[in-house]
């Protein structure tokens, strides 16, 4: 079922790097610096790569996930634009209320952003056992701050695609995600990562981005022979097959439209919300040319469609 909102905005499209110079001049604010709260500075992502895949895909999934850090670190204007996240923690938050947790349910969030879905969650359980993690600091900063009334919250950096947790953590009731989960470089060992913290008689809930999001932009490029730098999302087919030992399976979708003034204000959300990290790999359009496909955009509407898959893997009783 498609779900419109006229005010959505997309966490995950990648913002290609030539239009940073036209975006520059528009997004000159000033903010306050986030007031640091983490007990531990984070850990340096380059420590998960090993020293024999220095100059191989392991590193460059590592400065990757640099980029992808501190652009949601910069992300101050977030919360004001993360519209397509909050209409997607909603509906994650409805199939999880369905799964019947207890009211002192042991969550473990993955991707936490500013607390988008523990809002949705959160009138369901009384007093939830929820730890909160992010791989950018200023997001867990952010969901302390939102929940510093809540006994039960918990906050954490994590490397949610390589979860490092004491073992007394484990196991928890649920582990979550919403729409972190297609920033993954491997997503089915992701998966199968943070399934490992899931209890018996428990559930792994993710959503994440899935083909056809952004098939406007997308559009916009191609009919000029232009590729965008949009990342690649898997499809249903795909995500379906994962499978994970232990497990039942349940895949669902649904698609959010989003609709914008014009293709700047499209690029300056993404921007806002610490979107702007292209595929590896794309080589950027000069300003010319991303003017012509930003007229191109407008001329179709300046309307983005986001497929949004649900995957829920619950794990079997002994």
């Amino acid at each position: 079922m498609d779900h419109e909102n006229p005010r959505l905005r997309g966490r995950s499209a990648g913002i290609p790097g030539e239009a940073q110079a036209q975006l520059d001049g528009h997004m000159k604010m000033e903010h306050p610096p986030v007031r640091t709260l983490l007990d531990v500075p984070p850990e340096p992502l380059s420590d998960v790569v090993d020293a024999v895949d220095r100059n191989g895909a392991a590193a460059r999934n590592a400065a990757r996930k640099q980029r992808v850090r501190h652009a949601f670190d910069q992300a101050d204007a977030y919360d004001e634009n993360a519209f397509l996240q909050k209409q997607v923690a909603r509906y994650l938050g409805a199939q999880i209320t369905r799964l019947g947790l207890n009211d002192d349910a042991r969550i473990l969030e993955v991707g936490c952003g500013t607390g988008f879905l523990a809002e949705a969650v959160l009138n369901q359980l009384r007093r939830p056992d929820w730890l909160m993690t992010d791989i950018a600091p200023a997001m867990v900063n952010r969901c302390r701050l939102r929940f510093r009334h809540e006994r039960n919250f918990r906050f954490a950096l994590l490397d949610g695609e390589n979860p490092k947790l004491p073992k007394r953590e484990a196991p928890f009731d649920l582990v979550c995600s919403n729409l972190a989960a297609q920033w993954f470089a491997d997503l089915p060992t992701a998966l199968e990562r943070l399934f490992a913290f899931v209890k018996p008689g428990g559930a792994l809930v993710v959503s994440t981005l899935a083909d056809g999001s952004l098939a406007e932009w997308v559009e916009a490029h191609s009919e000029l022979g232009y590729v965008a730098g949009t990342p690649y999302y898997p499809g249903l087919s795909t995500l379906g097959a994962i499978e994970l030992q232990g497990s039942q399976r349940q895949l669902d979708e649904r698609r959010f439209l989003d609709r914008h003034a014009n293709g700047l204000t499209f690029l300056r959300s993404l921007r806002a919300i610490g979107a702007g990290t292209p595929r590896d790999g794309h080589r950027p359009l000069c300003p010319s040319e991303m003017r012509k496909v930003i007229r191109q955009f407008e001329a179709k509407g300046a309307n983005v469609t986001y497929h949004v898959a649900i995957c829920t893997f619950t794990r079997c009783e002994p």
